[in-house]
């Protein structure tokens, strides 16, 4: 079970239902969903999360450590 912030929780709503996603609205601007899909598409929604997710800035800075 994954906890996600987004900024525009419709959208991703919408998107994931479509895909046949079970989502539960837990909070204001948290959804708890479970992704119940092939590997594959478990990759391109994890890919699809990241580039909405506003902490995905804060992971590729995390990667880049200074010498």
């Amino acid at each position: 079970m994954n906890h996600i912030f987004f900024k525009n929780m419709d959208l991703i709503h919408s998107d994931l239902s479509a895909a046949g996603d079970t989502i539960n609205k837990c909070h204001n601007n948290c959804w708890s969903f479970r992704l119940v899909r092939s590997p594959q598409r478990l990759a391109e929604e994890r890919i699809f999360l990241n580039a909405v997710s506003p902490l995905s800035s804060d992971k590729k800075d995390s990667g880049q450590e200074p010498e």
